[in-house]
């Protein structure tokens, strides 16, 4: 049968690509239908068996949610535009901020260090972009201080093409979770997706897949053969 999901396409095509791929090994029987759009899909609408979204979680009658996982956020740049430095968080607004995006508006930096906890004006931010992937493409060239998941930013940062801002100063984790429609039976197909989308994840795939670009298709154990519709 078709299995439809929804997923952000910077997550899917930095991260989550090579557990597509196992799932398509293991289920072959299953066509798989990816929607990388960055809206909020109609789930019960538009068909679609599952969901992977990030951020704060939406209350909607007929859907579940189920936490993933936390993904770390913190600041990176280039190391060109880190040769006057940043010594403070009040450092930030006097500098060029590219900031995450969300239903349009800019998503404020909220910094933690050991409980002190400080957030920083988007007002005067430089660019705002809803990817990223552009974000993380703008802060390599140069073109300020990005806000990036560690698990976007490390291979960069393994090769030096990054560099971690303050990095004592930690921001606002961002929850990934599964969204699917509320039944009291899920469907086996949709149910062996998000087994295997556990797996990879508790497996530290994902991590691996972002740190070092190995090809973890093949590396994924395949999960028992289930009966599908």
């Amino acid at each position: 049968g078709r299995l439809r999901v929804s997923a952000p396409a910077d997550l899917a095509a930095i991260s989550l690509a090579p557990m597509f791929a196992a799932f398509t090994r293991d289920f072959p029987e299953v066509q798989l239908d990816l929607d990388m759009s960055p809206r909020y899909v109609d789930m019960i609408g538009e068909s679609f068996d599952l969901a992977i979204r990030v951020g704060e979680a939406e209350a909607q009658q007929h859907l579940t949610t189920r936490h993933l996982i936390d993904l770390e956020i913190g600041l990176y740049a280039a190391p060109a535009y880190l040769a006057t430095p940043v010594m403070s968080p009040d450092d930030l607004p006097q500098r060029d901020m590219l900031m995450l995006m969300s239903d349009g508006s800019p998503v404020p930096w909220v910094m933690n260090r050991g409980g002190e906890v400080l957030t920083i004006d988007a007002k005067s931010r430089r660019i705002t972009a809803n990817s990223y992937y552009v974000l993380r493409r703008l802060a390599l060239l140069g073109a300020g201080i990005s806000s990036l998941p560690e698990i976007f930013a490390a291979d960069h940062r393994r090769s030096g093409a990054l560099i971690r801002v303050l990095p004592d100063w930690t921001l606002r984790p961002a929850s990934v979770r599964a969204v699917f429609p509320s039944r009291r039976l899920m469907p086996q197909k949709t149910r062996a997706f998000l087994d295997m989308l556990l797996v990879f994840l508790k497996q530290s795939h994902l991590h691996q897949a972002a740190d070092t670009g190995e090809d973890v298709y093949a590396s994924m154990p395949p999960v028992p053969p289930a009966q599908l519709p």
